[in-house]
């Protein structure tokens, strides 16, 4: 039976790095929040501020969902095409939610790039070598 401890270990990784994302989602709303309240920000500017942080929120979602996923299935060839979707998703709603936030200008950090990008990015290479291992082709 084929495994992928590659998998399985980015898995663990990505569980916990959903939930800091999901923290500095909370912190990006308390920002916005006070910036509201004391009327430092844009009617323009909140939208985008929302439509940022609704995405980080989503891509902090598919990154559990992922890590779970990944968790599940690392011994489960069968079941590596799922893990392949999931990591398309959390990559490319991570792009978008940093993205957002940055055009925002609440500033996007090391740890959010980290978060929201490289560690799916890391789970996406996983998934795809496991795939395609999995399906014969060299890997």
């Amino acid at each position: 039976m084929r495994r992928s401890f590659f998998l399985k270990y980015i898995s663990i990784f990505m569980i916990l790095t959903s939930l800091a994302r999901f923290f500095f989602g909370f912190m990006m709303i308390n920002f916005f929040a006070t910036a509201k309240t004391f009327g430092a920000v844009e009617p323009e500017m909140m939208r985008r501020a929302l439509l940022a942080l609704l995405l980080v929120l989503i891509c902090a979602g598919a990154e559990m969902v992922c890590g779970f996923q990944g968790a599940l299935n690392w011994a489960e060839p069968l079941l590596a095409g799922r893990c392949v979707r999931w990591g398309v998703a959390a990559v490319l709603s991570g792009l978008a939610g940093n993205g957002l936030q940055w055009l925002t200008g609440y500033g996007v950090s090391f740890v959010a790039w980290t978060t929201g990008v490289v560690m799916p990015g890391a789970y996406l290479l996983a998934a795809v070598l496991f795939f395609r291992r999995s399906k014969g082709g060299s890997g």
